[in-house]
């Protein structure tokens, strides 16, 4: 028949503070191109040593594509008194791939507190990404803090490899009112591994 089925099986277990998501799906489609593909996964969050952190591995199988696609994400905070620091590292395989649509899908976005030009400017599906920050509350009302984050191509012949440094403040006027500001500044080489012509400046 030509139709188009998935199936999965997941869970959720509890161990303290700690959760941990295992999942398998089975992807056919029969009505397009004849796609079969099998993904696991397995993600956990939660708190250690009060360490907050999150985490997910996956794994994807296309029986129509000899080179399987598996990438890795992780992302840590703590707060030491006034001090807020952070880190978080992604790998996206694209062994054998061209394209970026073809890589694992796990890209940086908004949940990792990096400005938008890399996100934004950029598809860096298929990267390799770390980023480390850190964050001041200098008094109850005023917080500064900084990142870096820097991200390089695993995809066949694209040598795209880019870093971004982020300066940013924040003042409370009043528990409802904050004003922020912010500056990023993003350079780095293109897909042929020529460098940018200008860097790219942001502020808000």
């Amino acid at each position: 028949d030509e139709d188009i089925d998935l199936y999965g099986l997941g869970a959720e277990l509890k161990f303290g503070e700690v959760t941990v998501m295992p999942n398998i799906q089975y992807y056919n489609d029969n009505a397009n191109d004849n796609e079969n593909v099998t993904q696991v996964s397995v993600a956990a969050m939660g708190v250690v040593a009060g360490l907050n952190f999150e985490a997910e591995a996956i794994y994807s199988d296309d029986e129509a594509d000899s080179d399987a696609t598996y990438g890795f994400y992780a992302s840590a905070t703590k707060t030491i008194d006034a001090l807020t620091v952070g880190g978080a590292f992604i790998y996206a395989s694209a062994d054998g791939k061209k394209d970026a649509a073809d890589a694992t899908a796990f890209e940086p976005g908004v949940e990792l507190a990096i400005m938008e030009q890399m996100t934004d400017d950029l598809n860096i599906t298929g990267h390799t990404f770390v980023k480390g920050s850190a964050n001041y509350a200098v008094n109850d009302k005023l917080t500064v803090g900084g990142a870096l984050a820097y991200s390089f191509s695993n995809i066949e012949d694209d040598d795209t490899a880019v870093y971004e440094v982020n300066l940013t403040a924040s003042y409370a006027v009043t528990s409802a009112v904050t004003y922020s500001a912010g500056l990023s500044y993003l350079d780095g080489d293109d897909s042929t591994g020529e460098a940018y012509d200008d860097a790219s400046v942001y502020a808000y």
